[in-house]
């Protein structure tokens, strides 16, 4: 996380300036917008009963709006003096590439994980009657785990990709 924070005033471009430290800030900020949106959508779209995959498209438009426009491009609007337009236009590759490593991490393991316990694909499962009291949790465990997966999946296909 230290590769994340600026150590004093005005240091941020020296103290940024190895590529591993660009691709590893880049990485954190999808992490913190994508899949962020990613598991708060997935708590939303099972109350609208979608058939399988619009789930998918739903979330991942999301976590891509959420980490494009907010975490991307409002977190570097000062490095383009101010101009959000152009943070967005310039953080658009960095987000596409670092979004579709999240999902290519997290989707395979959410539903990996959500074959072995089917009653986990609802997050509000818990609240009815259906579902055990322990059960409440499983969803949630399956998306920080699918998150936890995609950290190390993207931070391994990402940051390498910076040293070139």
């Amino acid at each position: 996380m230290l590769a994340c924070r600026r150590p004093f005033p005005g240091g941020h471009d020296h103290y940024t300036a190895a590529t591993w430290k660009q691709g590893l800030n880049s990485e954190m900020h999808c992490l913190a917008g994508d899949a962020t949106s990613i598991v708060v959508a997935a708590a939303i779209v099972p109350a609208f009963g979608l058939a399988n995959g619009w789930d998918a498209l739903i979330e991942y438009g999301a976590g891509f709006f959420f980490g494009l426009f907010i975490f991307q491009a409002l977190m570097m609007v000062r490095m383009y003096q101010g101009n959000y337009l152009r943070a967005v236009r310039k953080t658009f590759f960095a987000e596409t590439l670092s979004m579709n490593l999240v999902m290519t991490g997290m989707i395979p393991v959410m539903l990996w994980l959500a074959s072995l316990w089917p009653d986990a694909e609802d997050p509000l499962s818990g609240m009815t009657m259906r579902a055990p009291p322990a059960g409440v949790a499983l969803p949630w465990i399956i998306a920080t785990f699918a998150v936890l997966i995609a950290a190390v999946w993207a931070t391994t296909r990402w940051v390498p990709v910076s040293f070139a």
